[in-house]
């Protein structure tokens, strides 16, 4: 791996031993529920979710030997 990644992985694990194994992931996890509801992430969600159901619906038909119109 890089260095720069070596730099960011002892960075989190000092901040982690700093504030302590709870304080530390309470607060990612604060961080992940602000990302969950911005709608931007909302809306690529969707899309990406749509896009991979209309994906594997493709592929499970055309292995099935039917073609999709």
């Amino acid at each position: 791996m890089g260095l720069i990644t070596w730099i960011i992985i002892a960075v989190v694990a000092l901040a982690a031993i700093g504030l302590g194994i709870t304080t530390f992931f309470s607060g990612v996890m604060k961080g992940v529920e602000k990302v969950e509801q911005n709608p931007v992430v909302k809306n690529t969600t969707n899309t990406a979710s749509q896009i991979v159901s209309n994906a594997t619906n493709e592929a499970i038909n055309n292995s099935a030997g039917k073609t999709n119109k």
